[in-house]
């Protein structure tokens, strides 16, 4: 279950951050903005994934399993990418535009 859950989780949440970029890039923002609003969608919910696991009776099963985990470590990797990107941005070592700007705050 580990390696599979960490590949699913690592995909869970390279995709949305590279699909919120792109999205926000061509939407006209900068890519930082956009970095930040697919590393805010990429978060899933642990507490929905196992209680909709435990709902279907799945949650001891290895699908259960590989689920849940995958959660927590998507949940995890979100929340270090957000971590890094807060301290960029107090530190102001990012280059948004203006209309970036704007958009963040």
């Amino acid at each position: 279950v580990g390696s599979v859950a960490c590949l699913i989780a690592v995909a869970g949440t390279a995709l949305p951050i590279a699909l919120g970029t792109a999205f926000m890039v061509a939407a006209g923002f900068d890519a930082t903005t956009g970095v930040v609003a697919g590393t805010a969608l990429s978060s899933t919910s642990i507490g929905m994934a196992t209680r909709l696991m435990a709902t279907f009776g799945e949650l001891s099963t290895p699908l259960g399993a590989l689920v849940c985990v995958a959660a927590m470590v998507d949940d995890v990797l979100s929340l270090v990418i957000l971590a890094i990107i807060s301290e960029g941005l107090a530190n102001g070592s990012d280059s948004r535009s203006s209309k970036g700007s704007k958009a963040l705050t």
